[in-house]
């Protein structure tokens, strides 16, 4: 009876604690998800060509649809669901997916024409966005959604506000081309839709941060966003300074202030940001300052997450959430973090994983998927 009861009071802890990070296997390809109305998953991916066809009159690219109705333990087999149109441009494989307050999926994707880091050119490419009403089945004809720039590297937060606004932020090759690193500046723009992406209107342009030691792309990177009260935007921009920038918007999205550094020590490398149901924040980015062993190899070795319960004004200590399996191999990395909240309160962090298959690339992606608990910060 003594042990049976030793037993209860582990498990009792244990529960009380949270469970730690797990890794959740899946089979096949498997983008960023997103919570359905009835409490599904939903994953799309594009078929992505390599980016030496961008010039080439390519076939219509296919968009898949995976389901889960098991919080993201198992998923189902791809269904082709749409199409992007025939033509030059490739797409890329996450298609970005937002579920609004009325249940309908917003997907997002862009299309490459030309990337910015050859010479002297800003680079091409167009974002593209589609809306289902039945969970995915069906969809509208893919639509430009214009951002008010002629490129974009990446998609790394699109949200829905309170007031029912889709909010987007995305970095743009400027103007300014930076001798010393042989590219162009990047800025950050907002961008934004009051009619559920039937039209889209350009927010604050312009947004820039200061150079810093660490540059693959000279500043302002890929920018994360977040509500923290009606109206009330946060944006968590990646530099090159070895630390995140943050502006903040109280006209929901269309102004920002100046951006200043934040608390949070990162590479040059983009964040995740999520708020969770009961109202805490989660953010999961490569927090250099608490590497195991410090920056020993990749500067994006490893993922962190913290909590924050009182709408970011304070912060847990970070622990560290991936990668979980042989997360040592040479110059390993986990980057480009993206979370979902599952509908049994469990946190899903999908991210992107280089240095245990050889062959994986931004083209042939290797992906992982770990399961989270909140409780597990407290």
């Amino acid at each position: 009876m003594r042990c049976a009861g030793l037993v209860l009071l582990c498990a009792a802890a244990l529960m009380a604690e949270g469970r730690p990070p797990r890794e959740i296997a899946f089979e096949g390809r498997l983008s960023m998800p997103a919570r359905l109305a009835d409490g599904r998953l939903i994953s799309l991916y594009a078929e992505m060509r390599p980016f030496t066809e961008m010039e080439k009159e390519n076939a219509v690219t296919p968009v898949y649809r995976r389901l889960s109705s098991d919080h993201g333990a198992t998923w189902s087999a791809p269904e082709r669901v749409f199409s992007f149109a025939a033509g030059k441009g490739v797409f890329a494989f996450q298609v970005f997916p937002v579920v609004d307050r009325k249940g309908a999926v917003h997907a997002f994707a862009v299309r490459y024409f030309a990337l910015a880091n050859k010479e002297r050119s800003q680079g091409h490419s167009e974002l593209f966005h589609a809306v289902s009403k039945d969970g995915g089945s069906t969809w509208t004809e893919p639509a430009r959604a214009n951002f008010g720039h002629n490129y974009t590297g990446a998609i790394n937060s699109i949200i829905e506000l309170k007031s029912g606004r889709l909010l987007g932020a995305l970095s743009y090759t400027s103007d300014n081309f930076i001798e010393a690193v042989g590219q162009r500046e990047f800025r950050v723009v907002s961008f934004y839709s009051d009619d559920s992406g039937a039209t889209w209107k350009v927010g604050q342009d312009d947004m820039q941060v200061p150079f810093g030691p660490q540059v693959v792309h000279p500043g302002a990177i890929e920018p994360v966003l977040v509500e923290s009260a009606p109206n009330q935007v946060r944006m968590l921009i990646r530099t090159q300074t070895l630390r995140f920038w943050e502006s903040v918007s109280g006209d929901g999205g269309a102004t920002f202030s100046k951006p200043v550094a934040s608390r949070f020590m990162a590479p040059d490398s983009p964040g995740a940001i999520a708020r969770l149901k009961n109202g805490d924040l989660l953010l999961v980015w490569n927090d250099i300052q608490a590497y195991p062993n410090g920056v020993t190899g990749h500067y994006r070795q490893y993922l962190y997450g913290a909590l924050s319960r009182d709408n970011g004004k304070t912060w847990t200590a970070s622990k560290r959430v991936g990668p979980l399996e042989q997360p040592d191999a040479p110059r390993s990395r986990g980057d480009y973090p993206m979370l979902c909240e599952a509908a049994d309160g469990s946190v899903l962090l999908y991210y992107t994983r280089f240095g245990l298959r050889p062959a994986a690339s931004y083209v042939d992606q290797h992906n992982e998927l770990v399961r989270l608990d909140p409780s597990w910060w407290r």
